[in-house]
């Protein structure tokens, strides 16, 4: 099994005017929420990555559990954020987990090319953290100390790329079958690469990262990304 997550980049400093930060791939965007918004000291901080995918219509794809349930939360300027920006959700789907966003201004980032892998392919992932406050539960783990910037790197290989649903490592095939297209990666990442890109060796966007399942970690497909801007009028 190939899977490993390394510390890649550590600063005390801010990101770019779009809430980047520094180690990760040039189409990544921050999901940023006040914390205030979820009942706990109000500061803005990143809870998720998302992904630029349409550079023409400034839309950044991110996993659709990282959208707070309330739409009056997502509306209300100052709180939920989307590369330190105010975005429109254009559309969403729960059962692919993916939500898009259309923001004003994407600071001169681009979209990568939409890649299918296939099984036994490397792909890789990045999260960038701007503060993560630590706990008895992640503090011997992953995160590093409130406000400090880090960015994480983590590795995979492709078990399997099929339509199935919340999968759980070898049991994919037992799943019922759903419209989307699933990409389930050996090895788990950690909690903050949610909505995330994953990419392939060569740079290209695969899938954006969903959950955690058994070991793997199931990744959300491009092409469902794709499929769903097709669908924006």
């Amino acid at each position: 099994m190939l899977a490993k997550i390394s510390l890649v980049a550590l600063s005390l400093c801010f990101g770019t005017a779009i809430a980047q930060g520094s180690g990760v791939h040039p189409s990544y965007v921050s999901i940023m929420m006040r914390t205030d918004a979820l009942d706990a000291e109000p500061i803005t901080r990143t809870i998720c990555g998302g992904v630029v995918v349409d550079e023409k219509r400034k839309l950044v794809a991110t996993a659709w559990h990282c959208v707070p349930n309330q739409r009056s939360t997502i509306e209300k300027p100052g709180v939920f954020s989307v590369g330190g920006m105010n975005a429109k959700l254009v559309t969403f789907s729960p059962e692919a987990d993916t939500a898009i966003f259309q923001v004003d201004d994407l600071k001169g980032l681009k979209a990568p090319t939409i890649k299918s892998p296939k099984k036994g392919d490397v792909l890789v992932a990045s999260a960038y953290y701007d503060a993560f406050p630590v706990t008895a539960q992640t503090s011997d783990r992953f995160f590093p100390p409130m406000s400090v910037q880090v960015t994480l790197d983590w590795e995979g290989k492709v078990a399997a790329v099929t339509n199935a649903n919340r999968l759980g490592g070898e049991h994919y095939d037992k799943i019922t079958p759903t419209q989307f297209k699933w990409i389930v990666v050996s090895g788990s990442t950690a909690p903050g690469f949610s909505g995330g890109p994953v990419f392939d060796k060569s740079g290209n966007f695969v899938g954006i990262v969903s959950n955690i399942n058994g070991g793997f970690t199931n990744v959300s497909s491009s092409e469902n990304v794709a499929e769903m801007i097709r669908t924006i009028k």
